[in-house]
């Protein structure tokens, strides 16, 4: 049988409220951040791909800092957590997927 998400939430009941605000942009970017694309790597770190600026950044949610930027040669897609310490990127314009590593007992 076959599922639906309608069928197993109520959203009618569901109450979304305004959290905190990350902020993205670091010193190495030279355009406003445009995020396609973000994934969980752990209880308080995010990876997302910021298309503008060419990178794919991992962000600990709890202090709203950004911990590491990767630049990339390529705009990013999407993204998808491949194991506890790989992440799949999409490079949709160069027609490729790039793997890289996280790093995620970064103490900066």
């Amino acid at each position: 049988m076959l599922l639906c998400l309608s069928d197993v939430l109520d959203f009618s009941k569901v109450k979304f409220t305004p959290g905190e605000s990350i902020r993205v942009r670091t010193d190495q970017d030279k355009e406003e951040c445009r995020i396609t694309d973000i994934c969980l790597v752990s209880d308080d770190r995010i990876v997302v791909a910021d298309c503008a600026n060419q990178s794919v950044k991992l962000l600990e949610v709890t202090t709203g800092r950004v911990l590491h930027q990767l630049q990339l040669q390529d705009t990013p897609g999407a993204l998808c957590q491949m194991s506890g310490d790989r992440v799949a990127v999409t490079l949709p314009e160069a027609g490729r997927i790039q793997v890289s590593l996280v790093t995620l007992n970064i103490n900066i």
